[in-house]
């Protein structure tokens, strides 16, 4: 009877781990799947020669570079969960500008097509926070915040993103 309680408890915990591994690997994959998709569909553009307007190819460009360099900080970021795990991941504070790292995350949903959608929100204190912080790992941050935002909200609500103090302590919101 032990032996079978054994056996129940160990084939549960490899079915649970399977499935953890399984979702986490969709979660990945459709991570990596929205910037692939963009800039397929921007070159198929550029390669047929349906862009000529300057201004287009140019936005064009910085769009690709945009989606290269996120899927850059995913690959990163898978990377520092593994070295996360393992105990190994290293910091680099330094001191940020909160607004300005929540500035640059909602211009590159902009230049990504979602204008009309993300807004950040200009705070009533005259001095932005500036926060000892990692700023690519906040960026990834904020980025998936927003980037959950738009796939979890109704279709056209408005996303949010604000930064301030409160209390005595800073905040970034994303709603």
């Amino acid at each position: 009877l032990l032996g079978i309680v054994f056996t129940y408890r160990a084939v549960s915990r490899e079915v649970e781990v399977t499935r953890l591994k399984s979702d986490f690997i969709a979660a990945v994959s459709h991570e990596f799947r929205s910037p692939l998709t963009s800039m397929s569909t921007l070159l198929e553009r550029l390669d047929g020669g349906k862009v000529r307007d300057e201004e287009m190819l140019n936005k064009y460009h910085r769009v690709i570079r945009q989606e290269l360099h996120r899927l850059s900080l995913l690959i990163n970021g898978l990377l520092d969960f593994a070295r996360l795990e393992d105990g190994k991941k290293e910091f680099s504070l330094e001191p940020s500008n909160l607004f300005e790292l929540a500035r640059e995350s909602v211009n590159s949903f902009h230049n990504l097509g979602h204008a009309d959608r993300v807004n950040l929100v200009e705070p009533q204190i005259p001095d932005h926070p500036v926060v000892a912080a990692d700023r690519i790992a906040i960026a990834q941050c904020i980025q998936n915040l927003i980037d959950n935002a738009l796939k979890y909200s109704p279709t056209g609500a408005p996303v949010l993103v604000q930064t301030g103090r409160e209390n005595g302590e800073v905040f970034l919101e994303v709603s």
